[in-house]
């Protein structure tokens, strides 16, 4: 068995937490983005990989706004495209919450069916939109 000081000072787990939070945040970027692009309702939530997940904009009372991607957890809905939580603009009003590593690894466990699903929920899209325009070729 390891002594004390050899367990604390062990820099792996420290190393492989933040390569977590790195591809997590990276992954949930892109995923808020092709939503956006696909025009998913704001607010309205969707289900993914078996989680479910809102595109939502904070917007300030200065004005200022930016997307994110939420995940409902047990504990609250959560960002997961941000390192931690803070006020955006600084305004006590908008509370950004942050999802934790346990929430970002549940994200990166199920990232495969979840980018999965929006590729078959942009597949159904095109199909619909492909039929949609034969079908008025002739109008």
């Amino acid at each position: 068995m390891k002594t004390i000081d050899e367990i604390i000072s062990r820099e792996d787990y420290k190393r492989m937490n933040e390569a977590l939070i790195g591809r997590a945040i990276e992954l949930a970027k892109k995923l808020r983005d092709v939503c956006l692009k696909m025009d998913f309702e704001v607010y309205d939530s969707f289900k993914l990989g078996g989680r479910t997940f809102q595109v939502r904009r904070v917007k300030s009372s200065s004005g200022f706004s930016e997307w994110h991607l939420y995940m409902f957890t047990e504990r609250d809905l959560v960002a997961l495209d941000e390192r931690r939580s803070y006020y955006f603009c600084n305004d006590f009003n908008c509370w950004v919450t942050a999802s934790n590593n346990t929430e970002k690894l549940d994200f990166l466990n199920h990232a495969k069916q979840i980018f999965a699903d929006i590729e078959s929920e942009m597949d159904a899209r095109v199909k619909e939109i492909k039929n949609a325009l034969e079908n008025c070729e002739g109008l």
